[in-house]
């Protein structure tokens, strides 16, 4: 696994002032590093459930068991300060395959949120008022490049690679890969619709949504916006609404005194997270990872 240095951090995303608010119509963006020291683990480790310590128990890989507790940890840590209440105090439900969700009727506020992870970097989206999708991935040679992009990608969007210069299909690639998995992840649909949604791609173009396959909500303005949170990586974030403004923070672990609160929307949503790795799986299947 690829290790993040601070270096490749850089500092356009500052640490977070004490007390943020998640206003209507805001995207707040928190990155983290996953690769922490065994203390900082062990700190982590007090906030998880008893089910989520079990599952840290099965991975085989002490590095897999670590990204578990510290993605995780993360997730309630910044949800406990949303929500204004301890984040080992916070109960999920799981659908069907899997994802978990807040338990609704223990929270008064509506909150969405979304995480992504990739090579120790994870990315946390929070929204107050409308679906947020987030997908990260760390720029890696992809052999089977353009098999994926013929069999999970529109044919617009494959044109795009197979006829670029060799030196940019690997940006393009990324570019439509966590664009698309953005918006699917916002959406709920999951993989099963990722030739059903085209984006842009090219290098230096704006993200956009095209096509948005088969789900009837998608009528409301779906906004991309593509995401830079270090040196190495690609990410694209998608919100249905009109966004006014996108907030970026970094995670520290010695951000646990204060923290942010959301303040309700206009138009109360159900609390629907949206948590999910299956185009690193996808990709995993697919790729050499370096």
């Amino acid at each position: 696994m690829r290790t993040i240095t601070m270096s490749a951090f850089g500092r356009h995303w500052p640490s977070a002032p004490p007390s943020p608010v998640l206003a209507a119509r805001e995207v707040h963006i928190w990155r983290a590093r996953l690769e922490l020291s065994d203390g900082q683990l062990g700190r982590l480790t007090r906030v998880l459930s008893a089910d989520e310590t079990a599952r840290a128990r099965r991975y085989v890989f002490a590095r897999d068991r670590d990204i578990f507790i510290a993605r995780r940890a993360v997730l309630r840590m910044l949800l406990g300060r949303y929500l204004a209440v301890p984040p080992e105090g916070l109960v999920f439900r799981y659908g069907p395959h899997g994802k978990p969700a807040l338990q609704q009727s223990r929270y008064g506020q509506p909150i969405e949120f979304n995480l992504s992870y990739s090579h120790g970097l994870a990315l946390f989206a929070f929204s107050a008022d409308g679906p947020v999708g987030i997908d990260v991935e760390y720029r890696r040679p992809v052999p089977t490049m353009e098999d994926i992009a013929r069999h999970f990608f529109s044919r617009c969007e494959y044109a795009e690679i197979a006829s670029a210069a060799p030196n940019l299909r690997q940006t393009i690639f990324f570019n439509a890969w966590t664009r698309k998995e953005a918006f699917l992840k916002a959406t709920g649909e999951g993989l099963t619709g990722l030739e059903g949604v085209e984006v842009s791609c090219l290098p230096g173009e704006a993200a956009r949504l095209f096509k948005t396959g088969t789900d009837p909500s998608t009528h409301s303005p779906w906004v991309l916006r593509e995401i830079h949170p270090a040196a190495g990586f690609t990410a694209a974030l998608a919100y249905r609404g009109a966004l006014t403004k996108i907030q970026r923070w970094t995670w520290s672990d010695a951000y646990r005194a204060s923290g942010p609160r959301a303040t309700q929307a206009t138009s109360p949503t159900a609390v629907k997270p949206k948590y999910s790795s299956m185009g690193s799986f996808l990709l995993r299947r697919f790729c050499t990872v370096t």
